[in-house]
């Protein structure tokens, strides 16, 4: 028996749909490329990156429920969006069909745009081909914010911050939760944490095993992928722009997959460059500016050695060297009234003046930060205030000093304390910031720490910070975007207090005596008024 040459080909193309069909089903990259020409206008050429592997196999653990909680951070324009929210609903329906995905993004329209995507890809002859037969809508449930399938399986797509209340998912899937433009309220940052605590995350049909994806780029260390890595059983994927081997992930821990190892092995490698060459991700980084580019292109809100303050700038005192004579101690606090660790700490800095190499110089002699009830903290403050510092045993004309002031802002939970402890023997000063912010504050001091007189002692390991203060230094790199900023703003408040007072002067054109006291009883506090 003879074929005729249509009746071959008609054979062909079925064998090759067959072939095509199973591809896609057991493989999400594989769908993505085939289902490509689907979503995107006439002419536009995928170009595949080892990254959408990547993505698509973690994806594919999520379906296969090896992983309940993703994180997915990476920059934007490398298709987090299609793959994640677009893409991968569709290749679930094709094989799950009554899996629910309840939908989040910043912006509603956002949320719509992807969901309007999806339905054009599942209502396509392409996918109709292969799996028509299995989804097909229902005609009760098409909305471009609501529609549902024939298997009750539905794409329910919202904003964020929009009321969930009866609302359920099987799926939920988050998309650059964060606007990155207003990323720097924290009213802002807040209201979608609370938005995913006090809502979204109850939303899902099985609490332990219903899955939950966030892609986002980073915008702050208190975002939302910050206060979710924060609570644990988080798997994160995180993918910067240039390769960093400190922001990253673990194929072989999260899939056993080590050949999904990130193949860039020399720092500032870029991600993608066929899309996005070195002169491209240039215009883009000085566009973005340093916090810019730490968070939304390298995934790590701050930018590599600091940002507004680096805490390179302050000096390490040798370990194996005594002590300086200190002439003028300062005890600086930030105050919070609350055990609550979800909340702002209290934090207190000490610093010590003293004369080295013909100048006035400043160093940290103690840090700490702890959540604590007004009467503890009250307790602690009157506690420090009997401490002794710095010192040398073996010298007697260095002796440890007791603190000479204590500095306490002038606003808020501050108040309270002054107010209290205005009857002991406590020498304190009730600092007033003015109408200056936390970053202007921090742009004041930044000609103290460039003129290099900032010292800490270095660890007994030698070459860093001493274990006692790494937290502070931390804060330092990453303010204004760490989480807390406690301690910096008692950096920054025992700093300009010593500059206005006069014991640090930028010019250091005077002159004084190696041994002569910096301090006098005539100086007084420029913020008494």
């Amino acid at each position: 028996m003879f074929l005729a040459t249509g009746q071959h080909r008609a054979i062909a193309l079925t064998i090759d749909g067959v072939e095509e069909k199973k591809r896609c089903e057991t493989s999400l990259a594989e769908f993505v490329k085939c289902a490509w020409h689907v979503v995107e206008p006439p002419g536009t050429k995928l170009i595949w990156n080892w990254h959408l592997d990547v993505i698509c196999a973690y994806m594919e653990a999520v379906y296969a429920g090896d992983i309940k909680r993703l994180i997915v951070n990476i920059p934007p324009g490398t298709m987090k969006s299609l793959v994640i929210m677009v893409f991968y609903p569709s290749w679930v329906w094709a094989r799950r069909q009554g899996e629910r995905f309840l939908c989040g993004t910043n912006d509603g329209t956002l949320a719509t745009r992807d969901a309007v995507r999806m339905r054009q890809l599942i209502t396509s002859e392409w996918y109709k081909s292969h799996w028509g037969a299995k989804v097909q809508l229902s005609v009760d449930q098409q909305d471009k914010g609501l529609f549902a399938n024939t298997y009750r399986g539905h794409r329910e797509s919202q904003s964020i911050l929009g009321k969930v209340t009866g609302k359920r998912g099987s799926t939920l899937l988050w998309d650059d939760p964060h606007d990155a433009n207003s990323v720097e309220s924290d009213v802002q940052r807040q209201s979608v944490i609370d938005a995913y605590d006090q809502g979204w995350s109850s939303r899902r049909n099985d609490l332990e095993n219903s899955p939950i994806v966030i892609v986002m780029q980073r915008v702050h260390y208190a975002d939302i992928t910050g206060h979710l890595l924060k609570k644990g059983n988080w798997t994160r994927l995180a993918i910067p722009m240039r390769y960093d081997p400190d922001t990253t992930y673990d194929p072989v821990a999260d899939l056993n997959r080590p050949d999904l190892k990130d193949p860039r092995t020399e720092a500032g490698q870029l991600l993608f460059p066929q899309k996005f060459p070195e002169i491209a991700v240039k215009e883009l980084e000085a566009n973005l500016g340093s916090y810019g580019t730490a968070g939304q292109l390298q995934q790590n809100p701050s930018p590599k050695g600091g940002g507004i303050l680096r805490s390179s700038l302050i000096n390490l005192w040798p370990n194996t060297k005594p002590l300086p004579i200190m002439q003028y101690i300062v005890q600086s606090y930030d105050t919070a009234f609350t055990e609550d660790t979800m909340n702002d700490p209290t934090a207190c800095t000490v610093w010590g003046v003293f004369w080295h190499e013909g100048k006035t110089n400043v160093m940290l002699i103690d840090c700490w930060q702890e959540h604590m009830e007004y009467p503890a903290l009250r307790q602690r403050v009157i506690k420090e205030w009997s401490s002794k510092y710095a010192g040398n045993p073996k010298d007697i004309s260095n002796p440890a000093r007791s603190p000479d002031i204590v500095l306490i802002e002038k606003k808020g939970s501050g108040q309270s304390l002054l107010q209290d402890l205005s009857a002991t023997k406590i020498r304190i000063a009730g600092y007033n910031p003015g109408l200056a912010g936390k970053v202007a504050r921090a742009h004041l001091i930044t000609p103290i720490m460039d003129s290099g007189v900032i010292w800490i002692i270095e660890s007994k390991a030698g070459d860093s910070w001493p274990t006692w203060a790494t937290w502070l230094e931390k804060q330092i790199d990453r303010f204004p975007n760490d989480e807390h900023d406690d301690g910096v703003d008692t950096m920054t408040q025992a700093l300009r207090y010593l500059k206005d007072s006069g014991f640090v002067s930028l010019s250091q054109s005077e002159r004084i005596h190696e041994n002569r006291p910096l301090i006098t009883k005539e100086k007084g506090n420029p913020y008494a008024q």
